[in-house]
């Protein structure tokens, strides 16, 4: 963990890409998401957002229903997704993170490590999609 904070604090992008692969050589999925979030969260760039959602998706896809990171790799899919709604404003996205926070939800019972955590992504994405401007025509088009 200590290289993921040396990389995020200083900026030095050789030490969040070495973050970066060491969490993806790891089999620990509960350090996937923070890990390939940091280039993002310092960046803010779509692009690393973008590597943020592939490698989350390919991550949690293979992973069997009862897989106990499964909830915890969901959560984090949604956060991304979420996060891309907040730069694009495609509200197919804020759908899709709402529904895959659902799911997280859904795999992480009050005992489960992640259950707050999971609460918290998809209050957020509710909280979003509470915010987001109707579908279609609005007064202010006409």
């Amino acid at each position: 963990m200590l290289v993921f904070e040396r990389g995020y604090v200083s900026g030095d992008q050789t030490q969040m890409n070495e973050a970066v692969e060491l969490a993806c050589r790891a089999v620990d999925e509960a350090g996937l998401g923070t890990a390939l979030h940091l280039p993002y969260r310092r960046s803010g760039d779509a692009d690393d957002l973008a590597k943020v959602i592939d490698a989350t998706r390919e991550a949690v896809t293979p992973l069997p229903a009862d897989d106990p990171g499964r909830p915890g790799l969901l959560a984090d899919l949604a956060e991304a997704i979420r996060q891309r709604y907040e730069q694009h404003g495609e509200v197919i996205d804020l759908d899709e993170a709402v529904g895959l926070a659902r799911a997280a939800l859904a795999l992480a019972p009050p005992e489960h490590g992640v259950h707050p955590a999971v609460l918290h992504t998809l209050a957020l994405a509710l909280k979003a999609a509470m915010s987001a401007p109707p579908p279609g025509p609005t007064c202010r088009s006409r």
